[in-house]
C-alpha cells in the first residue's frame, strides 16, 4: 500500500498539470481525471487491503484539490473536503473490500478462497482482523450483526457504503465546528456542492471565491500568528475576518455572489501595500 501511495504521489502533479492545461475551469472533468488516473492507481487491489485507512492516500487527494482551487497549504483538509464534497478514498476501498467478500460467499465454486474466508470469519487468520473491526465500528455495526444480516440474504455493500459516507460527513462537520481555522465557515456551508465550482465562471474567479470562502484571505484564520499580524490589512483596525471586511453579512459565493466585492478587497490591499512601499 505504501508503494501505491508513492505512485499516486508521483502522478498527482502530472495529472494536475494536464487538468490545468486541458480542462481549466471545468472542475467536474478535473475531478474525473483525478479519479481515473490517480485514485484508480492507489486503490489497486483494495479488495484485499481495503479495510485499512491509509491517510497518505487521503492527503494526496486533499493536496490535489488545494492545488486545483488555488488554496494555501495550511488550509485544513476538512475544509477542502467540505468545499468540494469529494468522497474519501476509504469509502471506495471499503466498498471494494466488502463487495469482494460478498461475491466470494455467493460463488461456492471458488473452494480455496471460500475456505480462507471461513477461516477469517472464525478469526483463525489474524490478517486484517483489526482493520475489519475498526471498519465495522466506524459505520456503527458489530461484526456479528453484519454476519447475521448476510445469513438473512441481505446485500450489505450499499448499506455499509452509505453509512460510511454519512460518517465522513459527520466527522467533517465536527472538525469544522471545533476547528480554529476559518471559524466563520460554518455560516456559509451548503448541503450540496457549491454552485460556483460547477458553474461557468472563469478559473481565476473560482479560485478567488474558494480562497475567500475557505479562509485564505483573512489573516485571523492564521491563529498561530501573533495578534498584531492578524490586524486588518485595509483599515489597520480590528481582526481581519471576512465579516469585518464586509462590514455586513453578505453570503459568500456559493453561486458566485460577492465576486466584485472580493475583487475590490484585493485591489484595496494592493493600494495599501503600494502606499506602504513609497
Amino acid at each position: 500500500m505504501r508503494e501505491l501511495a508513492k505512485k499516486g504521489n508521483r502522478l498527482v502533479g502530472k495529472v494536475w498539470g494536464v487538468g490545468e492545461r486541458v480542462f481549466g475551469k471545468d472542475m467536474e472533468k478535473r475531478r474525473w481525471i483525478f479519479d481515473k488516473l490517480v485514485k484508480s492507481v492507489m486503490v489497486y487491489g483494495a479488495e484485499i487491503w481495503g479495510w485499512k485507512v491509509w491517510e497518505k492516500m487521503e492527503k494526496i487527494q486533499e493536496k490535489y484539490w488545494r492545488w486545483t482551487l488555488g488554496l494555501n497549504r495550511e488550509t485544513p483538509g476538512y475544509i477542502v473536503e467540505e468545499e468540494t464534497k469529494f468522497e474519501k478514498i476509504r469509502v471506495q476501498t471499503g466498498k471494494r473490500a466488502v463487495k469482494y467478500e460478498e461475491e466470494v460467499k455467493k460463488r461456492n465454486e471458488i473452494v480455496m478462497v471460500n475456505e480462507c474466508m471461513r477461516e477469517i470469519r472464525k478469526e483463525r487468520i489474524r490478517y486484517g482482523q483489526e482493520e475489519r473491526r475498526l471498519f465495522y465500528e466506524r459505520v456503527g455495526y458489530a461484526r456479528e450483526e453484519i454476519e447475521r444480516r448476510r445469513e438473512e440474504g441481505r446485500d450489505m455493500v450499499e448499506e455499509l457504503v452509505a453509512r460510511d459516507k454519512d460518517v465522513q460527513g459527520q466527522e467533517r462537520r465536527e472538525r469544522i465546528a471545533e476547528g480554529r481555522y476559518n471559524e466563520g465557515y460554518m455560516e456559509i456551508m451548503v448541503e450540496g456542492k457549491a454552485d460556483y465550482i460547477v458553474s461557468g465562471m472563469e478559473l481565476k474567479e473560482k479560485r478567488m471565491v474558494a480562497r475567500f470562502r475557505c479562509g485564505n484571505e483573512e489573516n485571523e484564520s492564521r491563529y498561530w500568528w501573533e495578534d498584531e499580524k492578524r490586524i486588518c490589512r485595509m483599515c489597520g483596525e480590528g481582526r481581519e475576518t471576512i465579516w469585518h471586511m464586509m462590514r455586513e453579512k453578505v453570503i459568500l459565493g456559493v453561486k458566485g455572489e460577492g465576486v466584485e466585492w472580493m475583487k475590490g478587497v484585493l485591489e484595496s490591499r494592493e493600494r495599501v501595500e503600494r502606499r506602504g512601499q513609497v
